[in-house]
């Protein structure tokens, strides 16, 4: 683990990677969103992309914090509910600006812009960085370190899962 500037082009933020692959992925992809709305944006073309811009962070979005809740949940992770309620508060965010959008609110793509930066910028550094540190030092949680982790599938440390390899195994 880390401090890392990640830049997937005009959008880049400092965060502390969790040392995990498949979360740090997810967090890169939220950034790749970010930047896609920040080249529209600076093209004059966000109007034109948005609809499909926010349905895709919809569902990017829930599934990456679907994601790690059932981490957490397998890994009894004792800040779930306070990390949950700000998982739902984000879904709750995004699908206001969906409606807004929907309602011809304007500047839609501002304000989502505004959404992503402050989501990374505010969550990743504090509330994902703790749950990694959590994970990453949990006894009970080897089965994730050791790349035993599959996306999409609830289970106990005793089954075998398979799935995603850590960063430095």
């Amino acid at each position: 683990m880390g401090e890392r500037t990640t830049a997937t082009g005009l959008f880049s933020v400092t965060h502390r990677t969790c040392g995990i692959d498949f979360l740090d992925a997810q967090h890169v992809e939220l950034l790749a969103f970010a930047d896609e709305l920040h080249r529209a944006m600076v093209a004059g073309k966000a109007s034109g992309m948005i609809a499909d811009f926010l349905d895709r962070l919809a569902v990017t979005l829930d599934d990456q914090l679907a994601t790690e809740e059932q981490v957490m949940i397998v890994s009894d992770y004792p800040d779930l509910d306070e990390h949950s309620h700000s998982h739902e508060a984000a879904r709750a965010k995004l699908k206001t600006l969906m409606h807004a959008f929907q309602s011809g609110a304007l500047p839609i793509a501002f304000d989502t812009m505004d959404f992503v930066r402050t989501w990374l910028r505010t969550h990743l550094p504090a509330e994902d960085r703790q749950f990694a540190d959590f994970l990453l030092n949990r006894r009970s949680a080897m089965f994730v370190r050791k790349g035993r982790w599959r996306s999409g599938a609830i289970f106990s440390p005793r089954e075998e899962p398979v799935g995603a390899s850590v960063n430095g195994s």
